[in-house]
Formats: C-alpha cells, structure tokens, sequence
C-alpha cells in the first residue's frame, strides 16, 4: 500500500478513531470507579486512609509493569500490547467493585495498575506509530478524548447514584460497554514502521557517532523524565489538594471548593482539544515554553491573591498552560533516535509516574509544616523548571543527533494525501502529455 493513497488515508483515519477509543475508554473506566468511591467504602466498611494505601499499591503495580511493557512493545507492537492492556483494564474494572474487603480490593488495583501501567506504555507509543502516518500533531487530542472520557464518567456516575444504581452494576455495565467497543475497534490499530538500522557498535566513526548518538538519547531521555516528572507531580498535587487549600485556606464553601479541580480538569481537556494545531502552527518547544511559563505565573498570581475566585481562575490557567506537556514529550521520547521506542516511553513514564505517587505526599508534608497554599507553590515553580527543559523535546537530526529546527510537525510515514497532492499528481501527468 503506497504512501498518500485514499486507502492509506482510511486506514490512518480509522486508526485514530480507534486509539481515541481506547484513550476515553481508559478515563471512563478510572472516573467511573473514582465517583462511585464514597458507596464502595461504606460497602467495605474501611476509611480513606485504608483506600489511599491500595491507591499506592496500585501506582506501584504499574512501575512494576512499565520496563516490562517496553520490552513487550519491541517484542509485540504497540498494536497487541494496547489491545491486550485496555481489553485487561475492563475486565478489572467490573471485578473492582465486587471486593468484599479492601484487602481483596487492594490485590484486585494491583492488577489494574498493571494491566494501566501497560496501557499507558503501549498507547502512547501506538500514537507516535499513528502520528507519524498522519504526518502532523494529533497526540495532543488523542490525550483529550481521556480527559473527556473522565468528565463523561463524573456525569454517568452522579446520574445512576441519583437513580439508587448500585455501584457494581453500574461499573459493570460501562466496563461491558468499553470492552466492547476496544474489542470492536482495537483491530484498527497500526502496526510499528520497520525498524531503524541499530548504529555500528565497532571503532569506525560511524560506530563512534552511533555511541555518541546513545550516549545523547539516554540524557534526552532523563531530561524528558523529569519534565514528566514535573507535570505528574503538579497534576496530582493540584487534584488532591486544590479542593482543600479553597475550603480550608480560603473558607469557600464545600461546593465552591469543587470548583477548583473541575475547572482544571475541563480547561485541560479543551485545551488538549485544541493542543495539535497550536503545536504544530509554533513547534513543541515554544508550546511547551509559553504554557509552561504561563501555568506557573497564573497559579502563583492566584495564591497571592488569596481569594477563592482568584485561586479558581488560577487553577484553570493551570490547566491551559499544563495541557500540552504529556503529549509532546511523549511524542519526543517516541521519535527519539538511538532507543527503541517503547523503551523510551516506559524510562519516561516511570520517572513521571514517580511524581505522580510523591506528588500528594510532598504537598501534603509541606502543607502540614508551611500552610497549603506555600504547598501549592511547589506546582507553580515545577511549572517554570519544566519551561526551563523544554529545549529537550526539540526534535534531533537522526544522523548527528543535533537540533533540528522545531516544525512541530513528526516525522511524515505513510501520511493522509492532501489536496495539494492530487493537484501536483494532475500537473505531472499534463506535462507528461
């Protein structure tokens, strides 16, 4: 099947309807146990501490599974390890809520984290694979069909608790629903490009710029981590402890207070929505820069206003600025030269995730020594160190290894035909007349 061909443009277009799928699956899936939390507790009859450690459990399972989940991905595909993860997440998903103990609920996240850890490896490298077929940005939507399939999940979930539905019926219920339709689309995944001649390893300068070449992934590498070990940790601060840094620190009322991390999460999701076409119109490094930039001014700006609209606002501008770092450092970890992809991907995720685990701890430690808001200035000022690295996600000359200019667009595999083609195909075949 030829480059620009329609059949190569249905088959790309297909393959992101799919991935999409799968990414709002996974949101819907992990919202929809989040809201239904307060009736599985009382049913279990343990507390928020007991539920907080088989959270930890369940981080630490998908740490676990991430090295193995790149060798997975340059075994198998990203294709059958994605189908595989998301089919396994809903399966779990409808066994959660029939713990009778948190201990057995515990063992059961365990699995979920697992089965996440994998999902979050493999669909991230599948949507390079697919990125690189449409030749321009898509990851960053991709990235808001999950924070869209979060908010449909708070929506569903406070509509069958308002109906007296219990919460494994209705988790069952969606997790069949999910697993039907990943089953049904999983097919249209694609498959990894052939993969690139490794790099002489002997003593000739090719050799040498191969080590060399390495020797540069692998720092790309860790600086990447840490940025997603920057965004992690200030997202998990921000939707942990943002609802209580405006009812105690700012004496909003409980249902004011809620207001802080959904208008993060909504101003997230639309900006992901709109994340591509910003990326590809100013490169990931600007995208990165300004929002980063702007993610850490606007938060801080909000905490010294000390004012429960102010901190509202403040945290939705966190969210804007914050929206893009994921994808395009996944999108650079996954384009990166001299590593395999998938091991790229899980190095980056294991090192974000452990600030997604320390996140609420450090905040929480902080904010009993210093107050809350001191404690939220911890996102804010890993907000601009993330602006400061962001010259790592330039995308690299695939011989020297040296920047490259920043087009914001991947590299171009088997991309969709654009009109311009069929017009240039036309103007060939008059002259050749």
């Amino acid at each position: 099947m030829s480059a620009g061909t329609p059949a190569v443009a249905v088959r790309n277009r297909r393959a992101r309807v799919a991935l999409a799928s799968a990414f709002f699956v996974n949101g819907l899936l992990g919202g929809s146990v989040a809201v239904r939390l307060p009736d599985l507790m009382d049913r279990m009859g343990t507390d928020t501490g007991a539920l907080g450690l088989a959270f930890t459990v369940s981080v630490l399972a998908a740490l676990a599974t991430m090295r193995l989940a790149g060798w997975a991905i340059t075994r198998f595909g990203s294709r059958a390890v994605t189908r595989l993860s998301i089919v396994a997440v809903c399966v779990i998903t409808a066994v959660l809520p029939l713990a009778p103990t948190v201990q057995v609920f515990a063992a059961v996240m365990a699995l979920f984290g697992t089965a996440g850890g994998a999902f979050g490896v493999a669909s991230n490298a599948q949507a390079v694979v697919v990125e690189k077929a449409f030749g321009r940005p898509v990851i960053s939507g991709l990235h808001a069909t999950y924070s869209i399939g979060g908010v449909m999940a708070g929506a569903v979930g406070a509509l069958a608790a308002w109906a007296g539905m219990p919460p494994a019926a209705h988790i069952a219920l969606v997790a069949a629903a999910a697993a039907v339709l990943v089953a049904a689309l999983g097919g249209r995944l694609l498959p990894e490009e052939p993969a690139d001649e490794a790099a002489p390893s002997d003593g000739s300068p090719a050799g040498q710029g191969g080590a060399r070449q390495g020797r540069g992934a692998r720092r790309l590498v860790f600086a990447l981590g840490a940025i997603a070990f920057c965004f992690y940790l200030g997202e998990a601060a921000v939707e942990d402890w943002s609802a209580i840094y405006l009812h105690e620190s700012l004496d909003a009322s409980t249902s004011t207070a809620a207001f802080g991390y959904g208008v993060f999460s909504v101003a997230m999701a639309v900006g992901r929505l709109f994340g591509d076409r910003v990326v590809g119109r100013v490169g990931g490094v600007r995208a990165l820069r300004v929002g980063a930039s702007v993610a850490g001014a606007g938060l801080a700006l909000g905490l010294l206003l000390d004012h429960p609209v102010a901190g509202i606002v403040s945290f939705g501008v966190f969210g804007i600025g914050m929206c893009v770092v994921a994808p395009v450092t996944y999108r650079a970890a996954g384009n990166l030269e001299g590593v395999e992809r998938g091991k790229a991907i899980s190095q980056v995720t294991i090192i974000g995730y452990v600030g997604l685990l320390a996140g609420p701890a450090v905040v929480g430690a902080v904010g009993q020594w210093l107050g809350v808001p001191v404690a939220l200035a911890i996102p804010a000022a890993l907000a601009l160190v993330i602006g400061l690295l962001a010259d790592a996600v330039r995308p690299r000359a695939a011989v020297s290894g040296e920047p490259a200019a920043d087009t914001g667009r991947p590299p171009v595999g088997e991309r969709e035909p654009r009109a311009a083609d069929g017009q240039r195909s036309k103007a060939i075949e008059k002259e050749r007349k």
